[in-house]
């Protein structure tokens, strides 16, 4: 929870009903045993962002003359050049409304000393405030009622029963927080007077509803990659929820204010794991510890970055790879990517193997094959056409080599790997390979031609 107390709970001895209970509260007030001075308070930790603040102020205090009427002329009544005002104001809510651990009313207290002495007409300075907190939600329906339980301390019989029936000028007033938006400020006065009329007081107040932290507050501490600033803001009541700040915290690849909105329980979306995709993908571990899902699209993304611990990060959450995710780690010519991938099962086939031939990498074409592709007859023949002839002997040595490899061995005039092929079961269907040796005056592939199906009578 957050640092707060009932208001009702802070707003105690409110005084109502009975002469003696008056008494009584009047009593504490004049002699300071429970009412201490006006404090605002220690202010919560954290204002949740859906949380107005209002600040009241009791601004002032008047003494009033009051006028009267003689004779048809109006004269003011006299009670002396001025007041010792004591007693109280108590702010009392309606609805659901909050204030600060350890505050209290505001009292004048005169034994500590800080009654008010008043002119009469004049009016004196108070300025002391009180901080309240309201849920968004139930503003409407959520005000509060200023009490005033105010005397004159005129030296003759404080506290019998008729002086806090006759003296106490006491007086409320109901303001609604629904016309009090964040920024807004209400102002205004309550007048109260004495049972006898012959003095009365006018205490000003103002109810001011404080500025909300700004969108574009929290956007410039984003954009500035002031993670410190950005804490505070969400702690003073900026919203961390607010659209696109976890984007542009991505996208400005800024972990440190990921972190601060992640840990202020911003979850991560799949429009933001696209959005690492695309301007981080060095972020996607921290974004997925934080909560978001990673799916096929985050594990291409990581396959594309080479991060092999990433990679198996992802792996280790259940995603699983396809063919299609292993053909862009071959098409990179990432061994070691490759090589975490086909871990997990998955089959390759022709394309896959096609892609590794064409990097000219026997370590890849093997691990490939090694996964389930079969080389054929074509890509062997284009291999030794191509003069790739350690890819040639790496298929041949998956494959039974038919009399066409045989035949393009003969042709690039390739003693070495003729014989190789043969010794993999390749056998010649017809005389052409032996002439082309006689022709390339090769004895090594004429011999192993002859003793391989070859026809010395047809040479």
């Amino acid at each position: 929870g957050h640092e707060f107390e009932k208001a009702g709970v802070a707003a105690v001895n409110w005084v109502q009903g009975a002469a003696q209970t008056i008494y009584k509260w009047g009593d504490e007030t004049f002699n300071g045993k429970k009412v201490p001075s006006p404090k605002a308070g220690s202010s919560p930790s954290m204002i949740p962002y859906f949380v107005t603040r209002y600040v009241v102020t009791i601004t002032g205090i008047k003494v009033i003359k009051i006028p009267t009427t003689n004779l048809g002329l109006t004269t003011i009544k006299p009670d002396g050049d001025e007041l010792e005002i004591f007693g109280s104001v108590t702010i009392i809510p309606k609805g659901r409304m909050w204030t600060n651990r350890n505050s209290n009313k505001f009292g004048f207290n005169k034994r500590q000393g800080d009654h008010l002495v008043i002119r009469n007409g004049s009016t004196k300075s108070v300025n002391i405030s009180k901080y309240f907190y309201c849920n968004d939600n139930n503003r409407s329906s959520t005000g509060m009622y200023i009490y005033t339980h105010l005397y004159d301390d005129d030296g003759q019989n404080i506290f019998t029963a008729a002086f806090v029936q006759n003296e106490e000028m006491r007086r409320n007033v109901y303001i609604s927080l629904a016309g009090i938006a964040p920024g807004q400020t209400k102002t205004g006065y309550i007048t109260a007077y004495n049972r006898a009329g012959d003095h009365g007081v006018a205490v000003y107040y103002r109810v001011k509803a404080l500025p909300k932290i700004s969108y574009a507050q929290m956007l410039s501490a984003i954009n500035s990659k002031n993670s410190r600033s950005l804490e505070s803001l969400i702690r003073q009541g900026g919203n961390p929820f607010s659209a696109n700040l976890m984007q542009t915290a991505i996208r400005n690849n800024d972990i440190a204010c990921i972190n601060v909105l992640g840990k202020y329980g911003v979850i991560i979306s799949s429009q933001n794991m696209s959005t690492a995709i695309k301007y981080a993908p060095g972020m996607l571990g921290t974004l997925i510890n934080l909560g978001g899902i990673p799916g096929r699209n985050e594990l291409l993304a990581a396959v594309q970055s080479g991060n092999g611990n990433l990679i198996n990060f992802i792996l280790s959450k259940g995603v699983q790879p396809d063919a299609a995710i292993i053909y862009d780690a071959i098409k990179r010519k990432d061994k070691n990517t490759v090589k975490i991938l086909v871990q997990r099962g998955i089959l390759l086939g022709t394309k896959e193997l096609t892609e590794a031939i064409k990097q000219n990498d026997v370590e890849l074409i093997n691990i490939v094959m090694n996964s389930g592709a079969v080389p054929s007859q074509a890509m062997l023949i284009q291999a030794i056409q191509t003069k790739q002839f350690t890819i040639a002997g790496a298929l041949a040595n998956r494959i039974t080599p038919e009399h066409a490899a045989l035949q393009e061995a003969a042709n690039v005039n390739n003693s070495s790997l003729f014989k190789f092929l043969t010794s993999k079961g390749a056998v010649l269907t017809n005389n052409i390979p032996i002439n082309k040796a006689i022709d390339n005056n090769n004895a090594e592939i004429l011999q192993t031609g002859l003793s391989s199906g070859g026809n010395a009578t047809e040479a």
